[in-house]
Order: structure tokens, then C-alpha cells, then sequence
């Protein structure tokens, strides 16, 4: 069953991910981003917009783990690594092509396959991440009680600080605690924003508020000191639950469906949203010779989100977005699954 409060959290999530990708593109490419600006507002999004995935993720598990591995992987293999598989190839086809025009890219036509297969290129890390983290939670839950992997995850998280791991690795394991604690509240999310009421948005915009500027201000003198990643889990779980908590009042509010339907196409828009909105700043910087960040900020958002959805418009006209996007034109209105 679709929830309209949890599509409604994806359109916020990956709006904050396109934002997100766009600040950072212009700071790499030197077009004169205010370093304040740039720091804070990076590290705000960056510090709840990927931990909100992973829990929606975790949330929609239900049935899903209860088929046999062999078709459970089979549909995860579907939904992310094919659609891994075939933009990593894209995208970086298109960064060798054009590495002299984009942000310092050192792929190569040799190193390819490589970075393919354990050294996921750009946002794609997100999908190799979660292929894992779905295979590894299928092990344990057959095992271990949810709780106890709840905890598992919390260690492996406590444990990244103190360990020297690959990049790859080192994202999976301080992410993995909030995909689980979605498959914890799996069984309850249809219940679970009942307690988000008008009281409870209001305390969770106070901790969102309070938690972020407690998180900015110790990330702008301790960021790189060890532990500081445990108040980063402090500033995710509370930026988490401030958009769940919005996400459920604004399914009630009119014109928010715009919202749902980003929601609904925050896989397309995640996949093809970095080619969009590079080539929208080439486009602006080498070709037109626009050197104003603002511009580039606004316009790089909205085609990185515009273009994306053209595409995926194109692809389900060819009917090849179940290829391209593991996405179907739901057969009964309302129904999903995991």
C-alpha cells in the first residue's frame, strides 16, 4: 500500500539531494560560492537527506522479506542493481568523454569496471549501498530478532570512527543503522504518523531547530574530531523525523501533490539528476559565461529535477522505464511493494 506521507518525504528528500549535488558542483567548479554559505548549507543537508532514504527504504520491507531469497534478490536486483548497472555505465561514459570540461573526473575507459564493481561512481553509492543492506538485513532477520539487528547496526555505526575502511564500506556502515531502524518500524507505519500531531510537529521542528544548530555550530570547530559523527546521528534522527512529521500534515494540505509526485519519481531523479544539472552549469559557465552562483544554484536545481522527469516521460512512452528506472505504471491505484 502507497502511503501519500512517505512519497511526500521522497519528493522533500530528493529535492534536498538535487539541491545538494548542484551546491557542491559549483563549489568544485570555483564559481564563486560564499564558503560560509557553502559549508553550512552543505553540511545541513548532508547531515538528514541521505539517512531519510535509507529509513523509507527500510520502512516498505514487510513483504518483501518474507519471499524466498532466491525471488527477493531477484527483485532487488531489479530494482537497484540493474538500474545501477546501466547509469554508472552512462554517467561515466559520459565523464571520460567529457573530463575536460567537468570537475577534476580521473575516470577512465580502463578503470571503469573497476569503479562499477567496488568503488560506485558519485550518487550511485546509494544504490550499491542498499542492494547490501537489503541482501545482509534478509541473512539476519532470518536469525536475530528486529531489535537485536537494530543494535547490530548501532555498533557497526559507534565502530566507523574508530576504523580506517574503504570509502564504500565506511558508507554502508554509518548508514546502515537508519535503513534498519526503518525495517524496525516496518511493521508500524501505518500507525506511526498518527502520533505526528499538530503538538508532535511542533516538537520535532524545536529538536530539528535546536539539534541543527547545536550539529552546525560543533561541525564548524569539531567536524573532523573523533565522535563527532555520534551528533551527526543525533541531527539525522531529528532532521528524519521533522520531514516525516511535515510529510504527514502536508498530505492534508492542497497543492502539495507536487511534492508526492517527486516522490514517486525520486528514482528517475536520482539516476539522471547529476547529468542535468552538470550539464546545466557547463552550459551556464563555459558557454554563456555566467559566473553568478545564485543562478546557477536555481537553474541547476530546477533542470536537475525537470530533466530527469522528461526522461523518464521518454522512457515510459519506449515502455523502457522498467528498464531504465525499475519503475511500472501501478495495475491497481494505491498498491505497491517493497
Amino acid at each position: 500500500m502507497r502511503l501519500a506521507w512517505a512519497d511526500i518525504a521522497r519528493g522533500i528528500g530528493i529535492a534536498l539531494v538535487v539541491y545538494g549535488h548542484v551546491l557542491r558542483g559549483i563549489h568544485d567548479a570555483d564559481i564563486g560560492l560564499n564558503e560560509n554559505f557553502f559549508f553550512y548549507s552543505d553540511t545541513f543537508v548532508y547531515g538528514f537527506h541521505m539517512p531519510l532514504f535509507f529509513l523509507l527504504s527500510g520502512l516498505f520491507v514487510s513483504s518483501w522479506e518474507s519471499k524466498p531469497f532466491a525471488s527477493a534478490a531477484g527483485k532487488k536486483v531489479h530494482q537497484l542493481l540493474l538500474p545501477y548497472l546501466i547509469w554508472s555505465l552512462l554517467q561515466g561514459s559520459v565523464m571520460i568523454v567529457l573530463s575536460g570540461t567537468t570537475n577534476s573526473s580521473t575516470l577512465t575507459w580502463s578503470g571503469l569496471p573497476a569503479n562499477i564493481g567496488w568503488s560506485p561512481i558519485g550518487q550511485f553509492w546509494f544504490l550499491y549501498a542498499l542492494f547490501f543492506m537489503f541482501i545482509l538485513y534478509y541473512a539476519m532477520n532470518k536469525f536475530l530478532p528486529k531489535p537485536v539487528i537494530l543494535l547490530v547496526g548501532l555498533a557497526v555505526f559507534a565502530a566507523m570512527p574508530l576504523l580506517e575502511l574503504n570509502w564504500i564500506v565506511e558508507k554502508f556502515g554509518s548508514h546502515f543503522v537508519y535503513f534498519l531502524a526503518g525495517t524496525c518500524l516496518a511493521r508500524y507505519k501505518s500507525i506511526v504518523p498518527r502520533l505526528f500531531k499538530p503538538a508532535a510537529l511542533y516538537a520535532s521542528s524545536a529538536a530539528f531547530i535546536l539539534v541543527n544548530a547545536l550539529y552546525l555550530w560543533a561541525a564548524n570547530r569539531f567536524y573532523d574530531a573523533p565522535g563527532f559523527q555520534y551528533l551527526g546521528l543525533a541531527a539525522a534522527a531529528a532532521g528524519v523525523a521533522f520531514v516525516i512529521a511535515l510529510s504527514y500534515r502536508l498530505q492534508a494540505v492542497k497543492g502539495t501533490t507536487w511534492l508526492k509526485s517527486l516522490g514517486l519519481s525520486s528514482m528517475s531523479i536520482y539516476l539522471v539528476h547529476i547529468l542535468a544539472a552538470s550539464g546545466t552549469r557547463i552550459v551556464l559557465d563555459k558557454g554563456l559565461h555566467i559566473g553568478d552562483p545564485a543562478v546557477h544554484i536555481v537553474l541547476g536545481t530546477i533542470m536537475g529535477i525537470a530533466v530527469p522527469l522528461v526522461v523518464q516521460a521518454v522512457a515510459r512512452g519506449l515502455r523502457l522505464d522498467n528498464v531504465l528506472f525499475a519503475s511500472r505504471q501501478p495495475t491497481v491505484k494505491g498498491q505497491a511493494s517493497a
